[in-house]
């Protein structure tokens, strides 16, 4: 269900940004009278565009990765190493959300030259971005927990197996 609502956010916010772009083309190359409001527009819906896309990235679990090391250790350590990497994109992320309140508090009362909006509504898609994310990442976690405890599980019941005598 998130996972579909996102797909269509993402979606039509990429069509948003194809008409503004081409809203600020026509009007700057074809009537020669650029629009004021369409560029800062389109700089708005790729900011919510970005973090909604990274969310999609997380569900869909598309986020860039180098497993070069990693996938040559045994699953045991690899599953470890991956729960660890969880934990700390997790310590990002709650870092990101908590100031992210912070700079919208302090952008309220700055107002954008071409739509005449409060600022702190750009910076609105970094905690809702990150909270997403946040859940996305908890999902992967919980996962991650799962496959490092049955790891460890198969590994404990393998050396008890080649310990004992036959």
């Amino acid at each position: 269900m998130t996972e579909k609502c996102l797909k269509l956010s993402v979606f039509c916010l990429m069509l948003l940004l194809v008409f503004l772009v081409s809203i600020q083309v026509f009007s700057r190359y074809v009537l020669n009278n650029p629009t004021s409001w369409s560029e800062e527009a389109a700089n708005f819906t790729q900011v919510f565009l970005v973090f909604l896309g990274g969310t999609l990235a997380i569900f869909r679990k598309r986020t860039l990765r180098i497993t070069f090391f990693v996938d040559r250790l045994p699953p045991h350590l690899s599953a470890a190493i991956e729960l660890v990497m969880k934990i700390l994109i997790l310590l990002f992320l709650i870092t990101l959300v908590w100031y992210s309140f912070f700079a919208i508090t302090r952008l309220h009362n700055q107002i954008t030259p071409g739509l005449r909006l409060p600022k702190s509504i750009l910076f609105v898609s970094v905690p809702l971005g990150g909270i997403l994310m946040l859940i996305a990442t908890l999902r992967e976690l919980r996962e991650s927990y799962a496959k490092w405890r049955s790891d460890a599980k198969d590994n404990e019941a393998k050396n008890v197996t080649m310990g004992s005598p036959q």
